[in-house]
């Protein structure tokens, strides 16, 4: 070959490793889509996440991270081309947020790694608003005149009976019955009377859930007392 003809290939040569690494830094390795979206979803199995290159597929693995409530989850991952498949090992739970990260650990085949740190979220607690206390009969402080008189607490949303039964208390403890009235109204009835002249505090804890599964953001709490009102008026 000539020295005219070397030249030549040596420039053509370079000019494609000049146009390949400007290829290489004008696409950077990223995240594409990912499934299954910001925002509330229900009933999930697994999640994908497609990437713009040929993965290493181990750097990614390890660069990916699912928390559930700020819990690290554990599970199986698979691919399909550049997408990279999670299923974890226990099912999606219902009201929890989960969020996901790909840290800039991962890399393409070309050792091209992110620029930046891929981070996404989603839930799987319904739409609405948290139950809130609206008042309680007798009100805080408040006198019970009647040893059988029932115990009203009212929500600002329509709460299930079971809530009442597992997240309501009575300091002393005292037997009785709930139910619902009007959907967001708790009603307890005592099936023991109540102390004459004893003082009750009514707990409700933070645990309480609406009928759409949303807790209370913190536990409320009231004190009544049984007896007669002989506060003049």
């Amino acid at each position: 070959m000539s020295m005219l003809k070397k030249i030549a290939a040596a420039s053509a040569i370079g000019v494609f490793i000049v146009c390949s690494c400007d290829i290489l830094r004008n696409s950077p390795f990223e995240v594409v889509s990912w499934s299954p979206g910001e925002g509330f979803h229900h009933d999930i199995d697994a999640i994908f996440v497609t990437l713009s290159h040929e993965s290493d597929a181990s750097s990614v693995e390890h660069a990916f991270y699912l928390t559930q409530n700020g819990v690290s989850v554990s599970g199986v991952f698979s691919w399909r081309d550049k997408t990279l498949f999670f299923t974890p090992a226990v099912r999606f739970e219902s009201n929890s947020d989960y969020e996901i990260s790909i840290s800039t650990d991962a890399y393409d085949t070309q050792r091209l790694s992110f620029d930046r740190k891929f981070e996404a979220r989603f839930t799987t607690r319904p739409p609405g608003e948290r139950p809130a206390l609206v008042s309680i009969y007798p009100e805080d402080n408040g006198i019970i005149t009647g040893e059988w008189e029932p115990l009203r607490i009212m929500f600002s949303c329509p709460v299930p009976l079971l809530s009442c039964v597992n997240s309501i208390s009575f300091t002393p403890s005292n037997n009785g019955s709930w139910r619902i009235e009007n959907e967001t109204t708790s009603v307890f009835t005592p099936l023991d009377s109540w102390e004459n002249s004893a003082s009750y505090k009514v707990a409700i804890g933070a645990d309480f859930k609406n009928t759409l599964g949303l807790s209370l953001d913190k536990e409320e709490t009231s004190r009544f007392s049984v007896g007669n009102d002989n506060t003049p008026p």
